[in-house]
């Protein structure tokens, strides 16, 4: 029988004399080394006596808990020990070691603490300390977004526990949904990483040599037939903002963030006889401003928006404001817009994005004979080498003759769609 039992463990007392009391394990279920520590304020756990390396030693296996099997499982847990002696282990010392490496990590800079730091760092284009390192990034808010659909779970967790199995096995997981986000992920993360070795936060970048996704290219786009019913669709719209927010971006292929961005300041010559737009390279992807002009119809609702008295050149510096306090706020709920007027016209929402009427235009122009150049410049797709020559082969007149053929076309298509509204509503044939 052994000496200790759950009746034994929890009726033990501390010493009268004040010294530490052990209770020794035996018998034919007993643990040999195991045995019962009662500390004099009354505290009691289980160690267990081993010989490592010729050393005796002492190791704790854990509390004393009555009516909880704790003498059980520090049975079991001191028979795992001895174990670890007899196949040459030294179990003090991995016990040690753990408790380096979770004090380590306990005080190492965390998965966020380093995208927190690059985010601003996005923002402003300096590095940690507030050392200059380069432009900002325009994509930040994307990159933002992109962390916490994807990383929210990896916050806390220590920059020296994340190796390229995890960064492989999460880009492969989000793969499986979106090819291309997956991309993006992996694209954003070796660049964060790399600002932490820059940083001296990390010895090596887990995500350098992160899978990539095979992408399938994006071939949608909209039709002259399709562009119609979107426009008369739009010209439904009550808001001056958004019939004018959607009516540039089909028939200028300017990218969301470039109208967002757009202000009164850079809308020129509106009344006159060559009004066009400047956009600026702080707003533009690529980082080169160009210059569009803007076709008849267009100008036409720029100059109805300029007149509003909520939303025009007196309310705000911006072209599009949220109009909700804040002057300098963008729009907000394009998404939600887009999906409004496409419903209206008929078509996939979903299927069909926003960004699909850049596509458009360039098809449209390739199929009119324009130069390859021409749809370069218009929808800013040239480096900077490429801008000059753009610039030099492509004369205003042949960008705004250009526009100005796109428009008329679509105005053209427009009116046959309404005639044959017009006809099957009335029956004539």
């Amino acid at each position: 029988m052994s000496k200790l039992t759950e009746r034994v463990c929890e009726q033990a007392k501390p010493d009268p004399a004040g010294r530490d009391l052990y209770l020794r394990d035996g018998g034919p279920e007993g643990v040999v080394g195991l045995a019962l520590r009662v500390w004099p304020s009354g505290h009691k756990g289980f160690e267990v006596r081993l010989r490592i390396n010729g050393r005796p030693r002492r190791l704790a296996v854990g509390p004393f808990h009555p009516g909880s099997g704790t003498l059980a499982r520090a049975r079991k847990a001191a028979v795992g020990l001895k174990g670890a002696v007899v196949n040459g282990r030294d179990p003090a010392a991995e016990r040690a070691e753990r408790r380096r490496t979770e004090e380590t990590q306990r005080h190492a800079p965390t998965f966020s603490q380093l995208t927190d730091s690059w985010l601003r760092s996005a923002r402003t284009g300096r590095g940690r300390g507030g050392r200059l390192e380069g432009q900002v990034r325009k994509t930040w808010g994307a990159d933002e977004a992109l962390l916490k659909r994807h990383f929210s779970d990896w916050k806390e967790l220590p920059l020296s526990v994340i190796t390229t199995a995890d960064v492989a096995t999460r880009v492969n997981e989000i793969a499986r949904r979106a090819p291309v986000a997956a991309n993006r992920a992996a694209s954003l993360l070796s660049t964060i990483f790399r600002a932490g070795v820059r940083w001296g936060l990390l010895a090596s970048n887990p995500a350098a040599e992160a899978p990539r996704a095979k992408e399938r290219p994006r071939d949608q786009y909209l039709d002259d037939a399709q562009a119609a019913r979107l426009l008369v669709a739009i010209d439904q719209e009550p808001d001056t903002r958004w019939r004018t927010f959607f009516t540039l971006s089909v028939l200028l292929g300017t990218r969301r963030g470039e109208l967002l961005a757009l202000r009164w300041d850079r809308v020129l010559d509106l009344d006159g006889e060559h009004p066009s737009i400047l956009l600026d390279g702080s707003t533009t992807k690529t980082g080169i401003g160009r210059a569009l002009p803007l076709p008849d119809t267009a100008a036409a609702l720029l100059r109805q928006l300029a007149a509003d008295p909520s939303h025009g050149r007196l309310a705000s510096p911006l072209l599009f404001s949220s109009g909700r306090g804040s002057a300098t706020e963008a729009l907000v709920g394009v998404r939600k817009a887009w999906l409004r007027v496409c419903e209206r016209a008929g078509i996939d929402g979903k299927e069909h994005h926003l960004h699909d009427l850049r596509r458009g235009l360039a098809t449209a122009l390739n199929a009119a004979g324009r130069p390859a150049a021409v749809a370069q410049h218009l929808l800013g797709h040239s480096t900077s080498s490429m801008t000059t020559k753009v610039y030099t082969a492509t004369p205003d007149a042949a960008r705004r003759d250009a526009l100005n053929e796109r428009s008329s076309a679509l105005a053209r298509a427009v009116k046959r769609h309404r005639e044959k509204v017009h006809k099957l509503a009335t029956g004539k044939p």
